[in-house]
């Protein structure tokens, strides 16, 4: 069965024609592999507005090409001059806030660089990640076999059906299971076998048994000559002392974030520019649990609980200007 062609949604920045053709020729190439791009150059009317669509092509791709260069994410203009870069910026919020809901997992956004741009126009958040330069032949080959592989596209709300890799993946599972409940009928028939042996070993006690007086038996007890003496209670200075409870005050700036209790607490700040407002979004992310963001104007204690212990998060302090805030995590007794 032939599989759907993948859905890919490029996000760039318009600061030169130059740029937005070399973005043009890019889809087109992807188009001719067989790819679903979309982009904001294909002509269509809008009805819902830009920031609607956008968020829809993002939520409804398997795959999001992030054309990197100087202008990208930024925002220019003001004071009388038009006001450029809003869209593509608003995009990188987007996706930046996916990647930080997910623990910094980053299943579907490849970083893209065009015209011998340098790696540094990568933001920061997107820097550890692969990158491709598709501009040569060669370039071209590597991110069409990239976008091609299985993994591609596991974020994607609109993912394909389930394909030959992944009914492959399955059957070591189903192989695994079966042996398991053979194994389990094996040792339930030998213990049903042995049973009958081991219950004819089993003598029934006989009437003529006398009961036998302790040598120091409690003072109520028939034929009792000496009380039981009482054994030493152990000292409570033996016991090693409880550790103390966890608390950290620290301050985290936009974009940064810190681990607690081995590595299965994570915390980040991430402060969003729409238009002339500014705010601050916490991230929580607790090993084994979903995870939980909160504005920071109105995020009260975040309570959660890891491995048995009661945990607090606080808010101390949201500094819109420095774009940082100050937070207090305390264990709960």
């Amino acid at each position: 069965m032939t599989a759907r062609p993948l859905n890919v949604f490029v996000s760039y920045a318009q600061e030169s024609p130059e740029h937005a053709e070399r973005v043009r020729r890019l889809v087109e190439q992807l188009r001719a592999q067989g790819f679903r791009c979309s982009y904001d150059q294909d002509p269509a009317w809008r009805e819902e507005g830009w920031l609607e669509w956008m968020k829809h092509e993002i939520e409804k791709s398997h795959v999001v090409l992030m054309v990197c260069s100087s202008q990208y994410a930024k925002v220019e203009g003001g004071a009388g001059q038009p006001v450029r870069g809003r869209g593509s910026r608003f995009e990188y919020t987007l996706l930046r806030d996916e990647v930080f809901s997910a623990g910094m997992r980053n299943k579907r956004i490849v970083p893209i660089l065009l015209g011998g741009v340098s790696e540094e126009v990568i933001p920061a958040e997107f820097r550890d990640y692969t990158y491709f330069r598709p501009d040569s032949e060669a370039g071209f080959g590597r991110l069409v076999e990239h976008l091609r592989l299985p993994r591609c596209g596991a974020l994607g709300p609109g993912r394909p059906s389930a394909s030959r890799w992944q009914s492959r993946s399955r059957a070591p599972r189903r192989a695994v299971a079966v042996g398991a409940a053979l194994l389990g009928v094996f040792l339930l028939i030998v213990m049903i076998q042995r049973w009958p042996a081991d219950t004819a070993r089993i003598e029934p006690p006989t009437h003529e048994t006398e009961v036998q007086t302790p040598a120091t038996a409690p003072p109520n007890f028939p034929g009792a000559s000496q009380p039981i003496e009482e054994r030493p209670k152990p000292h409570v200075e033996d016991r090693k002392p409880r550790p103390a409870p966890l608390h950290a005050e620290f301050r985290l700036g936009d974009g940064q974030a810190r681990t607690f209790l081995g590595g299965r607490v994570t915390i980040s700040v991430v402060y969003h520019q729409l238009g002339s407002r500014t705010y601050g979004t916490l991230y929580l992310n607790v090993h084994g649990q979903e995870p939980r963001k909160e504005p920071l104007a109105h995020a009260g204690p975040l309570l959660f609980e890891l491995n048995g212990n009661q945990y607090s998060l606080t808010v101390l302090e949201d500094n819109e200007a420095t774009r940082s805030a100050s937070l207090e995590l305390n264990e709960l007794r």
